[in-house]
């Protein structure tokens, strides 16, 4: 009789096991046979010390071409435990085992990380101006409205802006930055040429069909007609040149008004009511001199992520996600620690007093002195 466990066809399920969870134990034996038993013998070593034991026996499941497969429950065990087992049969040929297998009770903990990050789309022929509008659509959307919903929550996650990100938002902020799809809202439908009529028309419904466009009646309505490669009337351009950045704000500033961190309150929801001729008005406010979504955007781009406290973070200035790899070890005295890592020499750095640039832009950008260690190598929130 040959057996097996702890292989692909004979796994231990779960395998990361957890306080209070039952364990499944699969065993392989060959050949098929009558008169073949199987069991499980533990031993449990608790945080204690104390020291308990037992038999767990398998029952029969099926067999497979010529091998037997068996099922032993193991009991669960609490936090902290040390268990081991030995997988053993019998047949009428003798008894056999395997070599003990062992693992440690634990939860599992995890930590939630999201990555914010663009590249830089400044375009060089045009200083002020960037080639797409992701970084300006996703500040009034995602960047805000993922760190407001988990500010909701008693959770815990990071959210991790890269410089390039920052300076690109600040140059939106600060510098009165520009993009293509800005520059087409901006324009007015009567004035748009050819070539401006077509770009309008192939890019302004980039935005998710399901979330973003079929929501909204006239939106989707002008999808439609796109699709259906009608024409479109200048009143339809108004339309699309409004939805295409209504439809990019975040749904809690279209539905109502919205206390930001930094004392305004922002909506977008009286644009989003209007409809037909009345997104004529609409455009008008939006290219007067006070564009009235515009503040809107800024104010919402000031804040960033709600809740958070931004610490001057030393990483290059353009970093991608796999270059962020992170350890975090389990403590028993606090939160998980965060360790950067150097991918090449996959040693952590020693502390230094030397900034990388983009820490000092950042720094500059808070008014806080570019001195000392930074307290975390990126954004945190208490919250998620």
């Amino acid at each position: 009789m040959n057996i097996w466990h702890d292989t692909i066809d004979a796994p231990r399920t779960p395998r990361r096991v957890r306080p209070g969870q039952g364990i499944d134990v699969i065993v392989g034996t060959w050949p098929i046979s009558p008169g073949q038993s199987v069991w499980a013998t533990w031993q449990r070593v608790g945080a204690n010390g104390d020291a308990t034991g037992g038999n767990a026996v398998a029952e029969w499941r099926h067999n497979s071409d010529v091998n037997s497969y068996w099922l032993a429950h193991l009991p669960p065990f609490g936090d902290g435990d040390r268990v081991s087992y030995t997988v053993q049969g019998s047949s009428p040929e003798g008894a056999v085992q395997i070599a003990p297998v062992s693992f440690r009770v634990r939860p599992l903990y995890i930590a939630w990380l999201w990555h914010q990050h663009q590249p830089l789309y400044r375009d060089p022929a045009a200083p002020g101006s960037y080639r797409y509008p992701w970084v300006r659509l996703h500040a009034i959307r995602d960047y805000y409205s993922m760190a407001a919903l988990a500010a909701e929550h008693d959770v815990h996650v990071t959210f991790n802006l890269t410089p390039v990100l920052l300076r690109q938002i600040d140059d939106y902020l600060l510098n009165g930055a520009t993009d293509g799809a800005l520059d087409l809202t901006r324009r007015q439908a009567e004035k748009l040429t050819k070539a401006q009529v077509e770009e309008v028309l192939s890019t302004f419904f980039d935005a998710d069909w399901h979330n973003q466009v079929y929501v909204h009646p006239r939106y989707r309505e002008l999808f439609e007609q796109r699709t259906a490669s009608a024409r479109f009337s200048r009143q339809d351009l108004r339309d699309l040149q409004m939805w295409f950045n209504l439809a990019w704000f975040g749904h809690e500033f279209r539905s109502g008004d919205v206390r930001l961190i930094t004392g305004d309150t922002v909506t977008v929801a009286r644009f989003g009511s209007s409809a037909g001729s009345h997104m004529t008005t609409c455009w008008r406010w939006w290219t007067t001199s006070t564009r009235s979504c515009e503040p809107s955007s800024r104010s919402i781009g000031r804040c960033r992520t709600p809740g958070a406290s931004r610490s001057a973070r030393r990483q290059p200035f353009i970093r991608s996600c796999r270059s962020s790899l992170i350890q975090i070890p389990r403590t028993s005295t606090g939160p998980a620690r965060r360790v950067r890592r150097d991918t090449r020499t996959r040693k952590t750095p020693r502390r230094t007093s030397s900034w990388h640039p983009a820490t000092t832009w950042l720094a500059s950008v808070e008014g806080r002195p570019a001195c000392g260690q930074p307290k975390a190598p990126c954004l945190q929130t208490p919250f998620r």
